[in-house]
């Protein structure tokens, strides 16, 4: 690098010029770069710089020619001999390349990609050159920092749940709900700021709840073993793709399983970089490191980020070759088009790249009641191209209801909003055939779109708004079509409790439409379960995509089952079109699962469990054996068969948590405000635990609160009591008359010795 220097006089003035001549490199150092390497020769001074290098890949087969005409392989197979080959085809282009690197800096801590051909490291500014001009280096680019494309506007939903709107309907979404398209055994992953995974609306969906959690979430700097998200941007976003609670579907995909990539901003001082999100990628393309298993692999990554155009030259393609091995695995790839709108040319990098028709497939936002493209939402063209028209499609992006960090819902808009609809229904399409390419799932949603602003496609709508039920006609048909659970009912009260026998009947559904009938065979190896009539008929009526069992299967529980199991059942179905057989699972709930915590005291003489619903003891042979102890004493078997409180002013307003008029003990009127607690006490040794419940769940609740206290100790002499208060707050603005409280315990007592009474002294029931 020479630096030459020129003094040119003008009367008074004096004007230093300095000419810097920075010898071309061989490869392409990205404008960032370039600054930093102006700036270092000005100051003289040198510094470390966060840098990623791709290798050249001109003489390689990439992952898009290996494909090639195997495009209607399955899935499985598909993404089995990409990743394969993804990781071992460019050992050979990056080992000399590394070599160069550690020969100039013997400790370089160096990170190897095989999504594509890059390392990432850092290096003093002073040897850039010397990088970009290895031989095999294509580009040098700054590991820049990331950000999330943030909303435009949000607001709180004053509702305790996010309420459906007609943003669902305007993509046509509920009718494939109606066709049992709702996501079932899909799984989807977006890339974000995290999702916070005990979302009510999202917690049951996660699919680390099954094992491997570091195969559901990805976070380079989070200590959390289970997603987070500090700014809830990710939070919602998910929710548009799966959110759901008991009384509403908001999500459009609200079966499927999540996973999810905190690579972008999350409230912390660390920056996310371009080499998290090549790390994302490689993670998400092969998550549990086993390229022979696709049942870990998600459908589709939703990317609701983007890299501000001031950062790279327009049509930069640093994530260009990463996108299409994503793609080529069978990963489908949607974009948030980016919120600086309206002016041209807007998009964020990499929603702008228009390398081919559907790579790089963007999303932008409109109003789904006026149909008109919202002001913020980013256009084209393309920068790569003007002919090439950008996003591709739209989608609802203003005031989206949705779920949000803290458990609460939150109303935002933005073309992250309208994305999540594009990634939902990619899901539902893969559902309908799981075997479709990237190239079928994103022509079927283009071919789909309604047709908006100027005729044809355009630079503000793409191809206009997709129809959800449309886009199914433009799918392959599946070559065996799939058969999911779509549900089951337990004959009679609906519930299989511990010792009943009951019908069993099960929904299947096949969106493809292709089945007359089946004939199922239920299996379980369950122990304390019979199965008394195992085989069945399903009947499909003409344009019918649902059926039950024609006669039920018959099941019987053993009374030793606890409440709140769940008992897994494969059923074998006979399938019509030269296949032997598929299987369902299905998952049958024991009894009621406790709908709160339980919590067992313990002394070196007894043993009691209590919760946070009012109810204790529901051990073994108890009216509601759900996993606790019951009540035992120097070794006793259980000896408690019902306990808890009733709290009263009336007949009509009556809370309990005993057994109700049916004489069933399952149920409890009261609800945890407060989950239980427990620690030991510094003071006296005590161990104690605390929680507080409401009596929600009753008819006609009562204003007070009970706080349950309660203490054992496990010195000589005291370990034979445990000691249980209960106090009760009034939460009403006035007086509560009329008051009862009551303590039922039901305990199989031995008329030898054990006897019930109040103490005198203090009033206490032993």
């Amino acid at each position: 690098m020479n630096i030459y220097t020129a003094r040119v006089f003008r009367g008074a003035l004096l004007t230093l010029v300095i000419l810097i001549n920075i010898p071309a490199s061989s490869a392409v150092l990205s404008p960032s770069l370039e600054n930093a390497l102006y700036d270092n020769s000005v100051s003289g001074t040198d510094s470390l710089v966060s840098v990623i290098v791709f290798a050249e890949n001109n003489n390689v087969p990439t992952a898009v020619d290996f494909v090639g005409s195997q495009s209607h392989i399955s899935f499985k197979a598909r993404h089995k001999r990409v990743v394969e080959r993804l990781k071992s085809g460019h050992n050979d282009i990056l080992e000399p390349i590394i070599n160069e690197i550690h020969r100039m800096n013997p400790h370089t801590d160096i990170e190897q990609y095989w999504i594509a051909p890059a390392l990432s490291f850092e290096i003093p500014l002073s040897r850039l050159d010397e990088i970009a001009d290895l031989p095999g280096v294509a580009t040098v680019i700054q590991d820049a920092r990331l950000e999330y494309i943030k909303p435009v506007e949000s607001s709180p939903l004053k509702t305790s749940s996010a309420v459906i709107s007609d943003h669902l309907e305007a993509m046509n979404i509920p009718a494939l709900w109606r066709r049992g398209l709702k996501g079932t055994g899909r799984l989807v992953c977006s890339f974000d700021t995290g999702v916070e995974s005990i979302h009510p609306a999202l917690k049951n969906k996660w699919r680390g709840l099954k094992g491997d959690t570091a195969a559901t979430w990805f976070a380079p700097v989070a200590t959390s073993a289970f997603p987070t998200d500090a700014v809830g941007h990710g939070t919602h976003t998910m929710g548009v793709m799966v959110g759901s609670t008991p009384s509403d579907s908001f999500g459009v995909a609200p079966a499927a399983e999540w996973m999810t990539a905190a690579v972008i901003d999350q409230g912390q001082t660390l920056s996310k970089t371009i080499s998290d999100i090549l790390g994302a990628f490689q993670w998400a393309v092969d998550p549990d490191g086993d390229p022979s298993t696709s049942g870990d692999v998600p459908d589709v990554i939703l990317n609701s980020w983007g890299v501000p155009q001031s950062i790279f030259p327009p049509c930069d393609q640093t994530f260009s070759q990463v996108i299409e091995n994503v793609e080529a695995a069978g990963v489908i790839t949607v974009f948030a088009a980016g919120n600086e709108g309206p002016g041209p040319s807007s998009l964020r990098i990499p929603a702008d790249n228009a390398v081919s028709p559907l790579n790089t497939f963007s999303v932008g936002a409109i109003d789904d009641v006026s149909l008109l493209v919202a002001e913020f939402s980013s256009r084209g063209p393309s920068a790569c191209n003007a002919n090439e028209k950008k996003p591709e499609v739209v989608a609802p992006g203003i005031m989206i209801n949705s779920s949000y960090k803290g458990g609460i819902y939150k109303s935002m808009s933005g073309t992250s909003m309208a994305a999540p609809f594009i990634a939902g229904l990619a899901a539902l399409l893969r559902q309908y055939n799981p075997d479709a390419t990237v190239e079928e799932v994103k022509s079927a949603i283009i071919q789909s779109a309604q047709d908006l602003g100027p005729a044809g496609e355009d630079n503000d709508y793409g191809y206009g708004l997709p129809d959800a039920e449309l886009a199914i006609s433009f799918m392959p048909r599946p070559t065996h079509p799939p058969v999911y659970l779509d549900g089951y009912i337990v004959d009679g009260d609906a519930i299989a409790d511990p010792g009943e026998t009951f019908n069993l009947f099960i929904r299947l559904s096949v969106p493809s439409g292709d089945i007359d009938s089946l004939a199922g065979y239920l299996m379980t190896s369950a122990d304390g379960v019979d199965i008394i009539s195992d085989n069945a008929m399903f009947i499909f009526p003409l344009d019918i995509v649902t059926a039950m069992n024609v006669y039920p299967f018959v099941v019987h529980f053993d009374s030793s089952l606890i409440h709140g199991d769940e008992i897994p059942f494969r059923l074998a179905l006979d399938l019509p079109f030269g296949v032997d057989y598929d299987t369902v699972d299905v998952e049958i709930t024991v009894g009621r699962t406790p709908e709160g915590n339980l919590l067992t005291h313990a002394t070196s003489r007894l043993q009691i469990t209590v919760t946070d619903f009012g109810q204790l003891g529901l051990g073994e042979h108890s009216i509601y054996s759900a996993g606790g102890e019951g009540f035992r004493i120097d070794g006793s078997d259980n000896l408690l068969y019902e306990a808890g409180i009733i709290v009263g002013r009336n007949a009509l307003q009556l809370s309990s948590s005993v057994r109700d008029s049916l004489g069933r003990g399952d149920h409890s009127d009261f609800k945890a405000t407060n989950e239980l607690t427990a620690g030991f006490s510094a003071m006296d040794n005590a161990f104690q635990s605390e929680a507080t419940f409401v009596d929600i769940e009753s008819e006609i609740p009562i204003p007070i609160a009970i706080h349950q206290v309660v203490t054992n100790y496990d010195d000589p002499g005291d370990d034979g009591f445990v000691i249980l208060r209960y106090f009760i707050i009034n939460q009403s603005a006035g007086w509560i008359t009329g008051l009862s409280f009551g303590f039922m315990t039901d305990f199989d007592l031995d008329i030898n010795g054990d006897n019930l009474g109040i103490h005198p002294d203090n009033g206490m029931l032993y």
